[in-house]
């Protein structure tokens, strides 16, 4: 087990799953390794997006409005960085698994359980069905899309 006091999600994150154990509070999956810490998943990528200028809530709070997804709404925390996530469940509920699409390779349901497999070969069993991770994936991807037409068109604009 691989501690660490501090980590900012980046482009090398795939995952962040709370599991609030003895010790940790989330466990980190990222390109090169997988990492626990004292810090929440929220923490975690409300930090990302403070260190881009956003808040948390601040970008959950325009997806919203923007796009009407109020339950487990998608995060995108750079879209120049193509940096995005989702959860599995409500943020709010314990194991909730943030998953960051740019790093799954395949997915596949074993006995109504999803399974993401990262491009490194990491497998990742969640706690949602395949109808939540396909909805989920399906908002994440609707997210980065809405915010690179709308650069384009504010490029155009200018």
């Amino acid at each position: 087990m691989v501690f660490v006091e501090s980590y900012l999600p980046s482009t090398s994150t795939m995952g962040l799953v709370e599991h609030r154990q003895k010790g940790f509070h989330t466990i980190i999956y990222d390109e090169k390794g997988t990492y626990y810490t004292h810090e929440t998943a929220k923490q975690l990528l409300n930090k990302a997006c403070l260190h881009r200028l956003f808040t948390y809530e601040g970008r959950l709070q325009a997806t919203r409005k923007q796009l009407n997804y109020y339950k487990k709404t998608p995060l995108l925390i750079c879209h120049e960085e193509l940096i995005y996530t989702f959860p599995t469940i409500s943020p709010e509920e314990p194991g909730c698994c943030w998953i960051f699409p740019r790093h799954v390779q395949s997915h596949s349901s074993i006995k109504g359980k999803m399974v993401v497999c990262f491009k490194n070969g990491v497998k990742l069993p969640l706690n949602c069905s395949p109808h939540v991770y396909y909805k989920q994936l399906d908002r994440a991807t609707n997210c980065i899309t809405y915010m690179l037409k709308n650069k384009e068109s504010s490029k155009i604009d200018s």
